[in-house]
This record gives structure tokens, C-alpha cells and sequence, in this order.
């Protein structure tokens, strides 16, 4: 099968042969939607951004978030077209730019949340709300998203699905948690590690 090329001077080859008029003003018509569709995604960051800091009792930002953090942030942001990855760069943003946060933001946070699904981020948000309760055991999720079983009714485990396994493994590569059994490949239980933590409150909108 032909490899089908989708590179910008491609495209605007397609529109030159398509509909006329010159490569260049193709490569400029492709150049400027994908500005307007990065544009347009910068937009509802803040917007959303803004409404949780509304939330907070905070009008504008109160503090002023660095260019090494701001600009690799945008960029990774406007990349993103699902809904709840899209709402954890909104948090981060807002986090960042709270200076009553609790959250020391981090570069790092950027390229790990570049790195999640947005099922990962499900199952990183289940283990932190879980420990926030006061349930520091080990964790299975063998039953997600129906429930989360601790290590305390282990003979109601079962085993993992391969999504959720696959993704545990990521998280897991991230270091965003780890096993109580660092010997076995498969993480069967789980706890999240002090960055997961620090992860998961820099992308959530109560801090």
C-alpha cells in the first residue's frame, strides 16, 4: 500500500491541483487554518483556565507564569482534542498561574501529561481520590471502573484487563505510582508515588 504523505507542501499540492492557483498559496491557506485552529484551542485554555479561578474568588491570575513553563505548555495544549486531557491542561494552567496554589509547578508535569491517555488520567484521578479518603492500602483495579479493590479484601482480586495493565505499566514508567511487589512485570496493586501526588493536585481544579 502507498504511504500516504501529510506533510504541509502535500496538502498544499492537493489544493493547487484541486482548485488552482499557485503551491505557495496553498502551503499558506493549510498554514493559516491550522494558526486559526491553534488559535481558536488557546482561546478556550484560558477561558476555561479563567472559570477555575473564578471559582477560587480570583478575577485575573496572581501570578505571572514563566516562558520555560508558559510556551511548551500552549504548545502541547492546543495539540490536544480530548475533552478531559484538554480539561487537565486547563487545571494546570490555572494552578500555575494561582499563587495561593499549593502546587509547585514543575516542567516535568508538562511532558508527563503530554505522555497520558485520558483513561490513564482516569485511573491516576480514582488511586488519588482513593488515598485522599484516607485508603492508603494497596490498590487493585482489576473491577474498575466499577469499583477499586484495597488490599485488604485481597481474595476478591482478580486479574487486570490488558488496557488497564498497559496503562498501569505507563503510569508506572512515568513515575506517577508504584507496586508493593517491585518483583513481578504485572502491577496487580498499586499505590501513587509522592510525584502522582504532586501530579494529580497540579492538574485538578481544587487545590
Amino acid at each position: 500500500m502507498t504511504e500516504v504523505k501529510t506533510d504541509i507542501s502535500t496538502i498544499a499540492g492537493y489544493l493547487h491541483a484541486y482548485f488552482g492557483g499557485t503551491i505557495e498559496q496553498g502551503m499558506g491557506i493549510v498554514e493559516d487554518k491550522l494558526r486559526f485552529i491553534r488559535f481558536e484551542k488557546q482561546i478556550k485554555l484560558f477561558f476555561r483556565a479563567n472559570e477555575i479561578l473564578e471559582k477560587r474568588g480570583l478575577r485575573v491570575p496572581t501570578e505571572f507564569i514563566p516562558q520555560k513553563f508558559m510556551l511548551p505548555l500552549l504548545e502541547a495544549a492546543t495539540l490536544e482534542t480530548d475533552n478531559t486531557l484538554q480539561e487537565k491542561w486547563a487545571c494546570l494552567l490555572a494552578n500555575a498561574a494561582d499563587a495561593s496554589s499549593a502546587v509547585t509547578m514543575k516542567r516535568s508535569y508538562i511532558s508527563i501529561l503530554e505522555n497520558l491517555t485520558a483513561f490513564e488520567c482516569t485511573l491516576l484521578d480514582s488511586l488519588a481520590k482513593h488515598e485522599f479518603e484516607g485508603k492508603s492500602m494497596p490498590v487493585n483495579f482489576s473491577r474498575f471502573p466499577e469499583e477499586l479493590i484495597d488490599s485488604s479484601t485481597e481474595s476478591d482480586a482478580n486479574k487486570l484487563s490488558r488496557e488497564v495493565e498497559a496503562s498501569l505499566n505507563n503510569l508506572m514508567r512515568l513515575g506517577l505510582l508504584y507496586t508493593d511487589n517491585p518483583l513481578t512485570p504485572i502491577p496487580f496493586w498499586v499505590l501513587p508515588s509522592a510525584l502522582g501526588r504532586e501530579f494529580y493536585s497540579a492538574c485538578s481544579s481544587a487545590t
